[in-house]
Formats: structure tokens, C-alpha cells, sequence
């Protein structure tokens, strides 16, 4: 039996995630790891089609992605290798939206800064029918290859 989570369960899950990855979020900055996850949750009652692509500081594309995904559900645990600066999220080739890469900005209370052997990653979370469109929300992980 294939289990489809309702938006609330979603919703409640996003928030459950981004504060128990906060936990132990304190010795070391961001910028100091070069892999970080990302994950991209559609939390819409439609199918969609999602570009991700992230930039470093000198504008080089570090990462690209096309998610085809279904109504509520997610693709995780992509990795980006190097240093993030500017993030595009397009859906259903309408116009990006585009944000810095900046936990202290993002939803959550990420304070910008993880332990030992982990880094900052972003979940992606998007729900048109709320009206919020693309929601950074930062956490700390532990990156391995998949």
C-alpha cells in the first residue's frame, strides 16, 4: 500500500525536520563545507515540474536539477558540491524565483553555523495553494554519498 501524506503532514514534517536538524547547529560556519543536500518538497494538491539550480559566489552553476514530482511528494538528499551563494527554483517554466543562499534568512531558526562533520542544507518546500510559493528551510546534516 503506497502511502500519501496529506499537506498538513507535510507541513508538520518540514517543521519536525528543520528543528531537530538544528540540533548541535553551532561550531562551524556554513561557508566552511563545500557539500551540502538539498531537497525539494512539493506540498501542491498538482504535479509539477521544478528546476533547481544553485550558483557560487563567482557565478558558476554548482548545481542543476529537473524534479518531475507528483502532488505531495519530495525528491531528498541531492548533493551540491561546492560553496553556495545564489539559489533559482522554477516551476512549470513560469519565472524563477531566486534567493541567496543564507540560513539566517531562510524559514527555521538556523543560526547559520553547524557542528563537526556536518553542514548547511536546504529543503525546498513549495505550496501554491497557501500562497507561499518556494520556502528555503535550512538545517545541519551529515553529508554521505549516496
Amino acid at each position: 500500500m503506497n502511502y500519501m501524506p496529506t499537506r498538513r503532514s507535510l507541513v508538520t514534517s518540514l517543521g519536525a525536520l528543520s528543528s531537530v536538524t538544528l540540533a548541535g547547529c553551532s561550531s562551524i560556519t556554513s561557508r566552511d563545507t563545500n557539500r551540502h543536500y538539498v531537497d525539494l518538497l512539493n506540498g501542491s494538491d498538482n504535479s509539477h515540474v521544478f528546476v533547481v539550480t544553485v550558483t557560487n559566489d563567482d557565478g558558476k552553476e554548482i548545481f542543476n536539477k529537473e524534479y518531475d514530482l507528483e502532488s505531495l511528494t519530495g525528491d531528498e538528499n541531492r548533493i551540491i558540491e561546492g560553496n553556495p551563494a545564489k539559489v533559482s527554483v522554477t516551476v512549470d517554466e513560469r519565472k524563477a524565483e531566486t534567493f541567496k543562499w543564507d540560513p539566517l534568512s531562510g524559514a527555521g531558526d538556523h543560526s547559520g553555523e553547524c557542528s563537526d562533520g556536518t553542514s548547511t542544507s536546504l529543503s525546498i518546500y513549495y505550496d501554491q495553494q497557501a500562497g507561499e510559493g518556494v520556502k528555503p528551510v535550512y538545517s545541519c546534516e551529515t553529508v554521505r554519498d549516496q
